[in-house]
């Protein structure tokens, strides 16, 4: 009898202690598909050297929208540039943001190059004419690169990083070298590249 009693008490035990576990089992499993989920949108960005920055793509899931999620160390000033002299100098913040870049039609359709930093700031400029009717005669057969897409790109901030080149296919340079300037004409076959060279202290 008093072994039958034991048991039952040594069952209700067990049996109270299973629902608590059952129920963090399930937390734990809810917040696992919530951080997937958000790591999907923002990129599981694991920073494996706080003195570098990184550069993770994330897959916007359309043509020309290319998206970045960056960490910037302290006191790093970094500067975007284009291939078409276009400048622009943005002290980034030290930890995490979002970077993106897009490539879209004006009202005289020439290529607008659209770059957010999310929280911060933005700047939109146009393509040469030229250059963006040969990305829109091309578009289905561009090679484009992008820094960090096929893994994180950890780079010290003393080195160039080229964050995003848009080449034309070879079959048709000979055709573009007829429509550019000698200027442009001399970067082919790269259309478009967007660099960071090395960082100055702010």
């Amino acid at each position: 009898m008093k072994r039958r009693v034991l048991d039952v008490l040594l069952l209700s035990i067990a049996l109270a202690g299973a629902v608590p576990a059952l129920r963090t089992a399930r937390e734990v499993r809810r917040l696992t598909i919530e951080r997937d989920r958000l790591a999907k949108i923002a990129g599981d960005l694991v920073v494996v050297d706080r003195a570098k920055t990184h550069w993770l793509a994330l897959d916007t899931g359309e043509p020309m929208h290319f998206a970045w999620h960056v960490y910037t160390p302290a006191n790093c000033r970094l500067i975007f540039r284009s291939d078409i002299d276009q400048e622009a100098s943005f002290t980034f913040p030290q930890g995490e943001m979002i970077v993106r870049l897009r490539l879209h039609d004006d009202l005289q359709g020439n290529k607008l190059v659209f770059i957010n930093f999310t929280g911060h700031s933005s700047y939109t400029y146009s393509l040469d004419a030229t250059v963006s009717g040969l990305m829109r005669d091309y578009e289905k057969t561009l090679k484009i690169e992008q820094g960090g897409a096929l893994a994180t790109g950890v780079v010290d901030p003393a080195r160039p990083f080229v964050l995003l080149r848009i080449t034309l296919p070879q079959e048709a340079v000979s055709e573009a070298e007829k429509k550019l300037d000698d200027r442009l004409r001399k970067k082919l076959p790269v259309l478009y590249e967007l660099t960071i060279p090395a960082a100055t202290k702010p």
